[in-house]
């Protein structure tokens, strides 16, 4: 029998010598030469979409089972008796981000020993400096990291002790640093916060109070004139970077909570290490800054600063909950909505309306006009540029948790582009170029580097540039780059699986005029087929009657564009200041 080991991370500190490798992910062979090594990489847990349903009801339902405890915990810890309602606008959206996170990396792990054998595995001999960070978006971006993983795997590894296995440690420290504040960074946030200032100071009754809208500085200066306020951005609330406290050196790590199975007493006993200062060590640093800022609108409107802005969210609870103001939380994109998207349920929830681009399904949603293309209009032009295939990369590792090809099924994605590339060079020799994401986890622009050269790779610098000197746009995925996409007016293909994208069978209508006009396609290979046939003359297939009938119904249900748009939404805007006051 081969001496084999399982392997938790790339990185070559959690490798072990043996015969054989077991990779609990295709992560582990990222950036790895494996020519000589011999290896097997586990099936990615998620890639049964039944489970991958299943578990997203049951992690909806733990996220509330679990807030609960994590309320009584935070009152006992700061001597507070704050609701459930306020503890959750503060830390919600860590937790929703948190819990599918660890969630994901127990079953990576526990599907591995169900279906491999192996003798020995090495984990990370782990500090809490090593887990801890110091915020939302510090704990966020390490769920991303490799080192990082490393040591939450290490952590379930170590608390399930699998039998017959032999253990080896690694000390590698991962702590955060310190966030260092540019000077011209910082410069700006002063000259910006004075402004706000000065803006408080000549208008101190501003009712509206409009925090990372998602609205360009023209669109966002109009609604502030239709709503009779003098601008402000309210920067020095957004804008806090409290570092890690020097004094931590252990937290008291068991919840009260009554745990259903292994995962959640794993669950129960390391959650509290994970959480971020921001809510513990440093919330009374963040409470004061919120308690100083003196603006009580009676609406809050965001579109971001309610997942990522700790000091914000700290101030948002308070006039949320102790001055009854009202909290609107704005969609900050959108195409073909997502069937499961655990951070619209969660604003779902919180919020008092949410603005949503497509027709409404709910008595909290409020339809307006795009925010992304306030001031912009449908166009129509015409370019002799390339075929563009807009690309998609995502995290290698799971945070939060929404439709789409997660993790390494992102591997078979980069399988299909390559496909699709493929047969339209095969068939007509067609030349499509590759734009990527902005992200290289999984390397797709060097996969498809390695098979087609640089005939493939896009000169295209920004989005907004592809958009302008395509001929033809390709989309592989259904979100907002699609809307944007078909707002520039050029020939859009869109081309995706329902495997990994399940949609939100409101819009099922819309899929099928989609389809029937061939804008939408399930398979690469029809897509390629379609593109082929266009390739010369696009415009003909595009402006065709069941074409534009197509088009239309899509913003119709998907994306309202209004060219008077600053105006409806200062409308409402003022509609819900007045029933707020009543």
């Amino acid at each position: 029998m081969k001496d084999k080991a399982l392997i938790l991370s790339g990185i070559k500190e959690a490798w072990t010598e043996a015969q054989s490798h077991v990779f609990v992910g295709a992560w582990c062979a990222l950036g790895t030469d494996l020519n000589s090594v011999d290896f097997e990489v586990s099936s990615y847990h998620w890639s049964d979409r039944e489970k991958f349903a299943k578990d997203y009801q049951y992690i909806w339902n733990l996220y509330h089972r679990i807030l609960s405890s994590v309320v009584t915990y935070l009152n006992s810890y700061h001597g507070t008796k704050h609701s459930e309602r306020y503890w959750e606008l503060v830390i919600g959206p860590w937790l929703i981000t948190i819990i599918p996170a660890l969630f994901d990396r127990w079953e990576s792990i526990d599907l591995t020993l169900k279906n491999s054998s192996y003798s020995k595995v090495k984990v990370n001999r782990n500090e809490l400096s090593d887990l801890l960070r110091r915020d939302y978006t510090s704990s966020n971006n390490s769920l991303k990291d490799d080192i990082y993983n490393f040591s939450i795997f290490s952590e379930i590894i170590l608390f399930l002790k699998p039998s017959g296995i032999t253990i080896s440690y690694s000390n590698v420290r991962n702590p955060e640093k310190n966030r260092t504040v540019k000077w011209l960074e910082r410069s700006k946030i002063k000259l910006i916060s004075v402004v706000d200032y000065i803006s408080l100071k000549l208008n101190p009754t501003q009712s509206v109070a409009i925090v990372q809208s998602y609205i360009d500085i023209r669109s966002l200066l109009a609604i502030f004139s239709g709503i009779g306020q003098l601008p402000n951005w309210h920067k020095a609330l957004t804008s806090s970077h409290v570092g890690l406290p020097e004094d931590f050196l252990v937290r008291d790590s068991n919840l009260d909570f009554i745990a259903t199975n292994e995962f959640e007493q794993f669950l129960g006993r390391q959650l509290v290490n994970f959480i971020p200062a921001a809510y513990l060590e440093n919330y009374n640093i963040l409470e004061a800054k919120a308690s100083r800022y003196k603006h009580s609108p009676v609406v809050i409107i965001t579109a971001n600063s309610h997942i990522s802005d700790d000091a914000f969210k700290i101030w948002c609870a308070r006039q949320v909950v102790y001055r009854g103001a009202s909290l609107i939380i704005s969609s900050h994109g959108g195409a073909l909505k997502s069937r499961y998207t655990l951070f619209t349920d969660y604003e779902e929830k919180v919020c008092d309306k949410r603005i949503v681009w497509h027709k409404s399904l709910s008595n909290k949603q409020v339809r307006l006009p795009a925010n992304k293309f306030l001031g912009k209009k449908i166009k129509r032009s015409i370019n002799a540029g390339p075929v563009t295939l807009i690309g998609l990369d995502m995290d290698k590792y799971v945070s939060g948790m929404a439709s789409g090809p997660l993790s390494s099924l992102m591997l078979e994605e980069a399988k299909s582009i390559a496909t699709l590339i493929r047969l339209c060079r095969a068939s007509y020799s067609r030349v499509v170029e590759y734009y990527p994401y902005p992200s290289t986890n999984w390397n797709v622009s060097q996969v498809l580097y390695s098979e087609f050269g640089e005939i493939c790779q896009s000169n295209l610098v920004s989005f907004d540039e592809v958009i302008s000197e395509s001929s033809i746009l390709i989309c592989t995925y259904p979100q907002t780059t699609f809307s944007g996409a078909m707002m520039s007016g050029k020939p859009v293909v869109l081309v995706f699986s329902l495997s990994y994208w399940e949609l939100d069978s409101s819009f099922n209508t819309t899929l099928t005029a989609l389809s029937e006009a061939n804008i939408l396609f399930w398979s690469v290979e029809s897509a390629a087929a379609h593109i082929n046939q266009i390739y010369d003359d696009p415009l003909s297939w595009w402006d065709s009657a069941k074409v534009v009938q197509a088009r239309e119904l899509f913003f119709s249900e998907c994306v309202s564009v209004n060219p008077n748009g600053t105006d409806v939404w200062a409308q409402f805007l003022n509609q819900q200041v007045n029933w707020s006051k009543k």
